[in-house]
């Protein structure tokens, strides 16, 4: 994945990673017999993959997300 800018480059990740969720969704409804059973496997899923914020992702999109705001709004 190659762009011309970190902002860029970020908007990449997150539509990748949406695809993926998309995916994940897909593939949990095949699985189970109900929504219900789907999204207790799904919250199963994320209590045992959760890790602390501070180590994935979420921090350096939202950074990005606001310097890019700052960027518009103040020019700085």
């Amino acid at each position: 994945m190659y762009s011309a800018s970190t902002e860029g480059m970020l908007l990449a990740k997150i539509e990748e990673i949406d695809r993926a969720n998309d995916r994940q969704v897909g593939e949990l409804l095949s699985q189970h017999p109900t929504v219900w059973a789907a999204l207790e496997s799904l919250f199963d899923h994320l209590q045992d993959e959760l890790i602390p914020v501070s180590e994935g992702m979420i921090p350096v999109l939202y950074e990005t997300r606001m310097a890019g705001w700052r960027k518009k709004n103040t020019g700085t």
